[in-house]
C-alpha cells in the first residue's frame, strides 16, 4: 500500500495544477492464493467541471481513463497481466463493466465505447 500512497501524493499534486480531475487510489487487496491484486481508484473532477453532464466532458473522461491505465501500467508493466474495470457514477443508468482480459486490450477508447 505504501507504493500506492506514494503515487497518490505524486498524482494528486500533478493533477491539481494541470488536470481537471484527481485520481486517488483508495484500496488494494492481494490474494496470494489466486495470484491476483485488486486496486480501486477514485476519481473526482474539480469544480470547473462540476455540474457538466458526462456527454459534454468526453475529452476529459478519455484523458482521465488514459491516466488511470498509465498508473496501472507503471505498477504492472507486463501487458499480458489481466485486468477488469468497473465504473460507478451517479450520472450513469448502470455500472460500466470491462470484463477480465489482458490489460493491453483495455484502452481509454475501449472504455469510452462502453
Amino acid at each position: 500500500m505504501d507504493d500506492i500512497l506514494t503515487k497518490r501524493s505524486r498524482t494528486e499534486g500533478a493533477n491539481a495544477d494541470t488536470k481537471p480531475y484527481i485520481i486517488r487510489p483508495v484500496s488494494q487487496k492481494i490474494s496470494r492464493k489466486f495470484g491476483i491484486e485488486e486496486v480501486t481508484y477514485k476519481t473526482k473532477f474539480n469544480n470547473n467541471l462540476q455540474g457538466v453532464q458526462l456527454l459534454n466532458a468526453q475529452n476529459e473522461l478519455h484523458n482521465m481513463f488514459t491516466d488511470v491505465i498509465e498508473l496501472v501500467n507503471e505498477k504492472h508493466p507486463n501487458g499480458d497481466d489481466k485486468a477488469r474495470i468497473t465504473i460507478n457514477h451517479s450520472g450513469l443508468e448502470r455500472e460500466v463493466f470491462i470484463h477480465c482480459q489482458p490489460k493491453h486490450n483495455i484502452t481509454a477508447d475501449v472504455i469510452m465505447e462502453r
